[in-house]
């Protein structure tokens, strides 16, 4: 991660004054000598066009920017400040792909991309182009068979983009994606269908598991990005573009929508070249899947001619004949787009057992299967004992317990993935038993508190004196039950002492004397009797404060839908804001978000894992802004984090000297003093009601400033 990506400032004046009295030049007089530290926004709009970028980062997210024409949804969000990593030749030549080479004058990857897809009015283009499109390209590059024509091997842009949208179908960031891609993997379109008009549903544990064996290499890089609308200058670099084309690689683009795109408020168009005067529509994520340096024969010149061949979000019914396709002029993407990125493809080998929990079972006995790359129990996956199928299993990608079947003779055990890769073998004897194996159908009380012994009712068939009640967790030790009395054959009671044990979901098990087991998958659920400190506060409207600023506040994220909103007051005059989320628990990852006071998000930190996170704001208005901790994996009502904000308030400026003290226009004047700002950016200098235009500027540090009077800077001083 080694090229930083240029920051955005939202901004607001910072005042500073200094009065002298009798202090005069000739023909005028200094009445009041003002530093301002302000942002210099160009103006906001131009008409529909957007010039300002942090007035463009603000008009995208908008709903008149998202939504599109009415039939046809945007959504695409400029890149976050951040350091990401950037595409360079080195990073091409590990690919083999050497920019600069001979080059061939076409190429089309399209035939291996699955069936243009539709993402309707919703802002979900974002999860169409890395999901839907690149990762099902990647994914059918490393299985050949896969016909893509069957939904069960077309990824879902629902499980990238409901949840990086944060519940707002508000368009999404490309690096929000790749992160998620790389942490969690990815399902198909079958396991997790695409919904316009469903944006806040969430992945179930199941579609979780059978997402990571489907993940991306954490190499995913840019090959430029930009914070403004073009024509740029310097222009963008297209050759490691066509370069990764021509190597057989796809990649993904943040390109402006304008009102003369193709098919979109003007007729169809197989080639897109900007005109130059239509106005911003909106922001649109789109996946290029090849070029050709003769797209356009008519085109005046090289640029003109070349364009790189995209395939859209919009149904197979956009763009007249190209159904779903156009070609991006070369100039437009040079001049005019903001972002293009690359990501490869983490290749699964398929399921992998590691071992097994025994090398010796009755039919009947739950065994616990420990490897990787399981998926999840959906569709045709499965284990077999010697070629005997189990009816009873319970998968996550790195364990799956089942229950050997009662025709099971010994041999080899194998798990298959729900596409049908079958694992490594692992042998297993099953040795004989008249008795039959127990099942467990309920305990009572099915809940706990983690400070003391509880006990318990377990129900269900063939239980007989001598059994064993086990609780099992994934990544815990095996919690073992005392007093076991069998009540009947369907029934048994006893203690389990839970102090201080994990809390969370736990598999309950009935073991009679010959091995043979019964289970109950998640069963038990262990609670610490808390509750979140500052509870309600999962909204704006019930966030927790003000907070001090400086002082650090620990609380609870108690379940995987908990929020937790905190106020916080800024005055005037705040040079940074900056909130840090320390002490996140193990196993969790919680990110941080801040919102103004309208709702509207000024700042974001998502790393992954449970590592702090940290939202800096350059000179933030004064008011009242809100500090969201977000669960993204994992809960603990156990562990707290800590939260801390702190409002940098930065010393006034002081003025000293003034030399000469008086002079006519176009004098230089050297301002002496300190806490002026390190360098101008948008601070200025102001006689009376006066302010020096930018070429009155002469040098500027924070100790000292040199200027020239301005014109009209006369009047004589205030007393």
């Amino acid at each position: 991660m080694s090229t930083q990506y240029g920051r955005y400032h939202s901004s607001t004046a910072r005042v500073f004054e200094h009065a002298s009295k009798g202090t005069y030049f000739k023909s005028l007089t200094v009445l009041v000598l003002v530093l301002v530290l302000a942002a210099a926004f160009l103006p906001a709009f131009g008409g529909d066009a957007v010039a300002a970028e942090a007035d463009l980062r603000s008009f995208l997210k908008s709903p008149q920017a998202v939504k599109g024409n009415g039939e046809h949804g945007l959504g695409f969000q400029l890149s976050p400040p951040g350091d990401y990593q950037k595409v360079d030749e080195s990073t091409l030549a590990a690919e083999g792909i050497t920019p600069g080479s001979s080059l061939g004058s076409s190429v089309d990857l399209s035939e291996q991309l699955p069936p243009v897809g539709n993402q309707g009015g919703q802002g979900s283009c974002v999860g169409w182009a890395t999901s839907y499109y690149y990762k099902t390209w990647s994914e059918k590059l490393e299985h050949p068979a896969w016909d893509l024509s069957d939904p069960r091997y077309r990824f879902s842009p629902a499980f990238v983009y409901n949840q990086i949208n944060r519940g707002v179908d508000n368009g999404a960031y490309f690096e929000d994606a790749f992160e998620l891609l790389e942490a969690k993997g990815d399902v198909d379109i079958s396991e997790m269908p695409y919904n316009q008009n469903n944006w806040t549903a969430q992945p179930t544990d199941a579609q979780f598991e059978a997402a990571k064996p489907y993940k991306i290499a954490s190499g995913w890089s840019y090959f430029f990005l930009r914070e403004q609308l073009g024509p740029y200058s310097p222009v963008n670099d297209i050759s490691g573009i066509k370069a990764r084309l021509d190597g057989g690689n796809m990649l993904v683009m943040g390109i402006p929508i304008y009102k003369d795109f193709p098919d979109y408020y003007l007729g169809p168009n197989p080639y897109y070249d900007y005109n130059g005067s239509s106005s911003l529509a909106g922001g649109h994520a789109v996946t290029v899947v090849g070029y050709d340096d003769n797209a356009n024969p008519s085109g005046a010149d090289a640029d003109h001619r070349g364009g790189f061949k995209m395939v859209n979000s919009w149904g197979t019914g956009w763009n007249g004949s190209s159904a779903g396709f156009v070609y991006l002029s070369y100039d437009f993407v040079k001049r005019y787009v903001w972002e293009a990125w690359t990501m490869t493809d983490l290749a699964s080998a398929g399921p992998a057992i590691d071992h097994l929990s025994t090398d010796t079972a009755c039919p009947g006995q739950a065994i616990e299967i420990s490897g990787n790359d399981f998926g999840a129990n959906r569709r045709s996956a499965g284990v077999s004992f010697n070629g005997t199928c189990a009816i009873q299993a319970s998968f996550t990608n790195s364990k799956v317990t089942v229950t050997v079947p009662a025709e099971a003779t010994s041999g080899p055990v194998v798990v298959d993935d729900w596409e049908g890769t079958a694992s490594n073998p692992v042998s297993l004897t099953v040795s004989a038993s008249g008795e039959p194996a127990p099942t467990v159908t309920s305990i009572n009380p099915s809940e706990g508190i983690n400070t003391g012994t509880l006990s318990v009712s377990i129900e269900g068939a063939g239980f007989v004196q001598g059994c064993e009640v086990l609780l099992k967790k994934a990544g815990a030790v095996d919690l073992y039950a005392a007093g076991e009395t069998v009540i009947s054959a369907a029934r048994v009671d006893c203690t389990v002492d839970l102090t201080g044990e994990p809390l969370g979901v736990w598999d309950v098990f009935v073991t009679n004397p010959d091995g043979r087991s019964g289970m109950l998958t998640r069963g038990f659920t262990l609670t610490n009797g808390l509750s979140d400190t500052y509870e309600p506060n999962d909204d704006i409207g019930s966030a927790y404060g003000p907070l001090q600023s400086g002082v650090a506040y620990t609380s609870f994220i108690g379940s995987a839908d908990d929020l937790d909103y905190y106020e916080v007051d800024i005055p005037v005059g705040c040079q940074t804001l900056r909130a840090e989320l320390e002490s996140v628990p193990a196993g969790c990852d919680y990110d941080l978000y801040l919102y103004e006071e309208q709702g509207s998000e000024v700042g974001r930190s998502i790393k992954a894992s449970n590592y702090d996170e940290l939202i800096e704001l350059r000179a933030p208005e004064a008011g009242t802004y809100f500090v969201l901790v977000v669960p993204w994996s994992g809960s603990s009502l156990d562990d707290s984090y800590s939260l801390t904000h702190t409002a940098v308030i930065p010393p006034p400026p002081s003025v000293s000297a003034l030399s000469p003290a008086s002079g006519k226009m176009g004098t230089r004047v050297a301002i002496s003093g300190s806490d002026f700002v390190p360098s101008r950016g948008g601070a200025y200098v102001r006689f009376g009601s006066v302010l020096c235009a930018a070429s009155d500027y002469v040098s500027w540090s924070d100790t000292r400033v040199v200027v020239k009077v301005p014109r009209s800077a006369c009047g004589r001083a205030a007393v």
